[in-house]
Formats: C-alpha cells, structure tokens, sequence
C-alpha cells in the first residue's frame, strides 16, 4: 500500500490570508451599514426599549470584535507560520537533494 503524497500551496495559503482579511473589511462595511440604518430607526423608539437595544448592541459589538481578533491576530498569523514553516522545510529539503 503507498503511502499518500502531500503537498501545500504557498498560493492557496496567500490567497486564504487574504480572503480572511477580506471578510474582516466586508463584516466592517456590513455592520456599520446596519448601524446606519439600526440609528435611523432607533429615533421611534422609546427610552426604555433604546436601552435594552443598547445593552444588547454592546454585547454584540464585543462578540463581533472578539472574532474580528481571532481572523487579524490568530488566524491570519498563524496561516503566515504554516507558510513560512512550509517554505523553510522546501528550502532544506531542496538543498538536500542538491547536496546528494
């Protein structure tokens, strides 16, 4: 039985870094559009329910920022060590076999 071959893509990992930090702007875009208009409603709203909105709106907030941290500062960075750790390993085994 053959043992199975891998094989990574320095492109496919730059190309998912990048995707990650597309989503970030795309969720910042997305949720200040909803702000906007979640404002021009909250004008109709009495004090007691603008309230409540607002205690909820803060969780949510740190929900969305705590995420928006694991994509910038976990995600992203780590994807950059697996490239790098990746490319490093290439290089040694390259010079491997031109060693021979």
């Amino acid at each position: 039985m053959s043992q199975p071959t891998y094989r990574y893509s320095d492109t496919a990992i730059t190309q998912g870094i990048e995707a990650i930090r597309i989503a970030h702007n795309r969720i910042d875009t997305a949720l200040d559009e909803l702000e906007r208009y979640a404002d021009t409603q909250l004008q109709a709203w009495d004090g007691n329910t603008r309230q409540t909105y607002n205690e909820y709106k803060a969780s949510w907030d740190q929900s969305v920022n705590n995420m928006k941290d694991i994509m910038l500062r976990g995600a992203v960075p780590s994807l950059q060590n697996i490239l790098s750790n990746y490319n490093q390993t290439e290089r040694i085994n390259s010079a491997g076999w031109q060693q021979g």
